[in-house]
């Protein structure tokens, strides 16, 4: 399609639309083209008239937008929001939006793929009202729609042209003979009564392998085209011999049809005609040899299974390379560029202070220090120092003592002090001096020791009252040289940074383990260990143990690396515990968390953004914000309150925030104790989440609890038995459903309600729905209730179980038993609900309403972690990074088996399904249908008595491998002893490995039985297909001629054109004589040509599940 439309050039050739070459003409052909797409291509947000309206304005046309509504069956639904619509209902307003166009030249991909037969007849009718003076190319893979829709057809297979031409020419060379089935227990008299009649006829299958006579055994032979003359009379004989001699109980004529030619091209193989009433295998003996036998084993302690997995779960991980990237070599050099810049950054943090003067000159000379102060002085503070200089009589300064101030004045000093009522002022130093002789003074101090210089001050200013005293000019210097200073800022920062790095370390170093969880769900990991007997507790703990020991072994290298690098919070014994306990214990949190966020995302790459997005928020925003808000004041060391209560939600929402917290309190302790004058300041006082160990005590304390609060939920929610009791009326609906059921639905609930807890499997009345959300139907929910119909498959519908909520019935009223190694098959068109019923019965997911037995035990009464049930998915569930002989190796050491017996019984079972080449290579570079043996190989490796098989074979390509596939589960299940549930697409996968099967349609069964009962009950069941040339009405001359009446058939038209008809017709007798009128109409060119077939079991399911 894509070659003719230009989008893709061809390798040689050319394509010529009205003899011009698209290459060279490509805009002008593209304008008088319409392509309409398999996707419905409509607006769902607007109403059915204003699609219309769009189009008509887009292609500049005008139309009649009732009269085109009426054409396509929608003028009730003019006014409606196309998202109401139904899909058929949806695709025929895409068809007709493309109609609009005036162009005479349409391409249509796949008008009716994924709808029923119901609806593909309405938009088969639509197209063909359309056709008038169009030129139509349908691109389709349905050969049903291709008869009714064209003309003409070609026929692709594997890139190569087939066949072309119309049907009458198709079926002239392709089909040169007719089959005549006939069931007799005397084949050689059979066959001798044919050849009398028609001496080419040939006999084409026998059954040899019952050896007594059975009437109701089936042969078949080949009558030639060239004579069809001679087929009234043999039939006529035939029907004498039922009547007189009863060698033959029945008989049927058939037709190939066009889809069953199409099919045989595909298939590469004759005309399906599988054997329904033999299952025997052949040289049974020589393969119960073969078949590997399992030792039946038991688990030989506890806890063997806890460390073969946790082991392998470590080893896996190792040999991964996204886990060497994102949870070793991140992180690890992260931790290197952190431990590097924490220490580049504490260099710049020393601060080198200049040498101090702190003389009396220069310290404490402002108004606001008080010398001296005397309580009984009328000196003020602000003129008056520790000596007095006055003018003697020769008019020089002299150094006098206030001789008023005693001891007692001191007190009072203090007194004021303390009660601050110095009006701001800091007193300094009191002094009380007496001369005792010529060159020796006696000076009494009292000084305030939380100046740190008031003291020297105070001797310096004393010291050089006295040189002046004596008239000495030169002063002494009082020089004081401080220590090294760091900087709180540049601390600060540079704690936040290491912290906000490590941060990042837990995050990286966790997206593995999160990638790894989402990875095991989709591709349901845990259903290879349900299989041998884990349930999910083992594994949960066993996953997270594994994931507990990766994060420790980083953990520890980082703590080495820590050492290494000479960092402070790894030089104390205190910190280093600290450190570590914490880092693991985070590690163990976020893992379990992350456990759980799993199950509510679909998408691997969503669910990584997200988190990845939800730890930024709290490392990087909320962090960086606390952060900023501390460092506002340079002066405090510690944490406001206010920022406490902020930073204890904070932990109690990230755990990842609260491990970045930690460390960032960690390492401000660190660096304060490091430095001499803050490791004084920084102790017991002061901040709880700045001090030594306690705050980092409780902060652990509160992680730890959050931890076990979580694994408590967890378990709650991962292990708890959900089940919904019915709801009022659910019990009667069901009933009413099973009373309209045909009669094998109706025995099979009463066999099962009556021997549920004697079955293998026994699932009686399952409805199962799911939710849908839709804001157009939800923004008017009473109004939308009304107008939908409840309980249209597909469909939304108000939901049973919730309030105000819609949603889609997927299995409905579904009862179905399991017998004791029975081959039980669930066939159906895709999405009819096969896939639920069996997540079901595997307890992958719950049901709504019903009972299931597994084994006698009900289902709402136990949580079936002890029952083992083999369940075979639909897409292999293997472990891709190891080898086929490792994954082999994991299952069977689970088991118990010896390296010795683990060594010889994957070899034979490699060879039994014919592997062996593939021994060593890993399991992500093996093929699909490889993989869904292996698959297979492993989910019945240990002979499990009850397996569930979802689309064994859907996938593989060649018939020979399927086959191959379908001999190895029935031979498993016989030497076994196996209860197969297996649910299929594929009628001839049914016919050949099912016992017994049950057709499922819409969400509810609509047969139970065997295949050879179901052909029995339309044995008398025909197509008749019937071309002409469309002068005349087939039809018209039917009724006309009274064909009915006079030949005891019933004739229902099923799908007709002008120039084609089908019609079902039941046929007890009279077969001859409605093939000689057929012959008639030929000769009279009423008709150009016709196909009278017997109903095959292929038409019997398309009639049954309308597909």
């Amino acid at each position: 399609m894509n070659i003719m439309l230009g989008k893709i050039k061809p390798s040689s050739g050319e394509i010529l639309y009205h003899k011009k070459n698209i290459k060279k003409n490509n805009s002008k052909i593209k304008n008088d083209i319409v392509i309409c797409s398999r996707y419905n291509n409509i607006f769902e947000g607007l109403t059915v008239e204003q699609n219309i309206i769009f189009m008509t304005k887009l292609f500049k046309c005008k139309v009649n937008v009732d009269q085109v509504l009426e054409n396509m069956n929608l003028i009730k639904y003019k006014n409606e929001i196309t998202a109401k619509l139904s899909h058929g209902q949806k695709r025929i307003l895409s068809l007709g939006m493309m109609f609009l166009r005036k162009q005479k030249c349409i391409f249509i991909d796949e008008p009716t793929k994924g709808l029923d037969i119901g609806q593909k007849k309405i938009i088969w009718n639509y197209i063909l009202r359309c056709r008038k003076e169009k030129t139509i190319i349908i691109f389709t893979s349905d050969i049903e729609e291709a008869e009714v829709l064209t003309d003409r057809k070609l026929i692709l297979l594997k890139g190569h042209m087939c066949c072309l031409g119309t049907n009458e020419y198709i079926k002239s060379q392709l089909v040169n003979h007719y089959y005549l089935n006939i069931k007799s227990s005397s084949v050689e008299m059979v066959n001798d009564i044919i050849k009398s009649v028609i001496p080419n006829a040939t006999l084409v299958k026998t059954n040899n392998k019952k050896k007594v006579l059975d009437i109701n055994i089936g042969h078949v032979w080949k009558l030639p085209s060239s004579s069809i003359s001679n087929y009234s009379s043999l039939l006529k004989t035939l029907n004498k011999r039922i009547k007189n001699e009863g060698i033959i109980k029945e008989f049927s004529i058939t037709i190939p049809t066009l889809k069953e030619i199409y099919h045989r091209l595909k298939d590469e193989y004759e005309t399906n005609l599988l054997e329904l009433d033999s299952r025997d295998i052949k040289n049974e003996k020589a393969i119960a040899k073969a078949i590997p036998h399992p030792l039946l084993l038991i688990f030989p302690y506890d806890l063997r299974p806890l460390k073969i997995l946790t082991k392998n779960r470590i080893l896996n991980a190792m040999k991964n390379r996204k886990y060497i990237f994102w949870s070793v070599l991140i992180p690890i050099s992260l931790v290197v560029y952190a431990f590097d810049t924490y220490t580049i950054n504490q260099k710049r943090a020393i601060i080198k202070l200049e040498p101090l003067n702190i003389g009396s000159e220069y310290l404490y000379n402002d108004n606001r220090f008080i010398w001296n102060y005397d309580f009984n002085s009328n000196i003020t503070s602000r003129n008056y120092k520790i000596l007095k200089y006055v003018k003697n009589k020769a008019n020089k300064d002299v150094l006098v003592y206030d001789k008023s101030v005693q001891y007692k004045a001191l007190v009072e000093i203090n007194e004021l002090s303390v009660n601050n009522m110095l009006d701001g002022s800091i007193y300094v130093s009191n002094v009380i001096g007496y001369r005792l002789s010529r060159n020796h003074y006696r000076f009494d101090l009292i000084y305030n020791a939380t100046l740190l210089h008031s003291l020297p001050s105070t001797i310096n200013a004393i010291s050089n009252s006295i040189l002046y005293s004596k008239g000495i000019k030169q002063r002494i210097y009082t020089i004081s040289k401080p220590f090294d200073l760091n900087s709180t800022a540049v601390m600060r920062e540079n704690s936040y940074d290491i912290s906000l790095i490590f941060g990042f370390v837990m995050m990286f170093a966790s997206l593995y383990f999160l990638y790894y969880a989402m990875v095991e769900k989709t591709e349901g990991v845990y259903t290879i260990y349900r299989s041998y007997g884990i349930n999910e507790k083992i594994y949960f703990i066993t996953a997270m143990t594994g994931d507990f020991i990766l994060s420790t072994l980083l953990n520890i290298t980082i703590l080495v690396m820590g050492i290494r690098f000479h960092n402070p919070v790894f030089e104390d014994k205190s910190s280093i515990s600290i450190f570590f306990n914490i880092m693991t214990m985070g590690s163990l949190v976020l893992n379990m968390i992350q456990r759980v966020v799993v199950n509510f995302f679909k998408s691997k790459k969503i669910l990584i953004f997200s988190v990845v997005i939800y730890h930024l928020m709290f490392i990087m925003v909320a962090f960086t914000f606390i952060f900023e808000i501390y460092n506002l004041d340079k002066n405090i060391l510690y944490m406001p309150e206010y920022l406490i209560v902020i930073e204890v939600i904070l932990l109690l929402l990230n755990p990842l925030y609260a491990v970045v917290g930690i460390l960032f309190s960690l390492y401000l302790i660190s660096n304060y104790s490091t430095d001499k004058f803050y490791s004084k300041l920084v102790g017991w006082s002061g901040n709880v989440f700045s001090r030594s160990e306690l705050g980092i005590s409780i902060l652990f304390t509160i992680l730890t609890s959050y931890m076990v609060c979580l694994m408590f939920l967890f378990n709650i929610f991962y292990h708890s038995t959900v089940y919904k009791y019915s709801k009022k009326g659910m019990v009667k609906r069901s009933k009413r459903i099973i009373e309209e059921s045909c009669e094998e639905i109706k025995n099979e609930h009463k066999y099962v309600t009556d021997n549920c807890k004697d079955l293998v499997i026994g699932a009686i009345d399952l409805y199962k729905e799911y939710p849908y959300y839709s804001l157009s139907l939800n923004r008017d929910f009473s109004y939308n209730k009304k107008k939908i119909k409840k309980y249209q498959y597909k469909e939304p519908h108000s939901s049973v179980y919730a309030d105000m909520t819609f949603s889609i019935t997927c299995i409905d009223a579904v009862t179905f038993g399991v017998k004791q190694n029975e081959i039980f098959g669930i066939i159906g068109p895709p999405h009819s609900g096969k896939s639920c019923i069996l997540n079901i019965v595997g307890i992958k997911e719950t049901y709504d309403t019903g009972s299931l037995y597994i084994n006698g035990i009900n289902k709402a009464n136990s949580n079936m972690e002890d029952i083992v049930i083999s369940y075979c998915m639909q897409k292999p569930t293997l472990m891709k990074e190891l080898t086929v002989k490792e994954q082999l190796a994991l299952v069977l050491d689970i088991i118990g088996y010896s390296n010795q017996g683990l060594n010889n019984y994957s070899k034979e079972l490699l060879k039994f399904y014919d592997l062996t080449e593939f021994t060593n290579v890993k399991i992500k570079d093996l093929s699909y249908d490889i993989r869904k043996i292996l698959n297979l190989v492993v989910m019945t490796a240990n002979a499990q008595q009850i397996v569930i098989m979802d689309e064994p074979t859907q996938g593989i390509q060649t018939l020979a491998r399927k086959r191959f596939v379908w001999d190895r589960i029935k031979q498993c299940s016989r030497f076994y002893k196996s209860s197969i549930l297996l649910a299929t697409s594929s009628l001839d996968e049914a016919a050949y490995l099912c016992d017994r099967i049950g057709i499922l349609c819409k969400g509810r069964l609509v047969y139970i039985g065997t295949l050879g009962e179901l052909k029995r009950k339309y044995e008398n069941h025909y197509y008749l297909t019937v071309e002409t040339d469309g002068s005349t009405s087939f039809h018209n001359i039917l009724i006309k001629n009274n064909l009915e009446t006079l030949l005891d058939i019933k004739f229902e038209l099923k799908i007709h054109t002008p120039t084609y008809y089908k019609y079902t017709c039941i046929i007890n007798t009279n077969l001859d004589k409605l093939l000689k009128a057929l012959e008639d109409y030929k000769s009279e060119n009423i008709i150009t040509c016709y196909t009278l077939s017997q109903k095959t079991i292929n038409d019997i399911y398309s009639d049954l599940t309308c597909y």
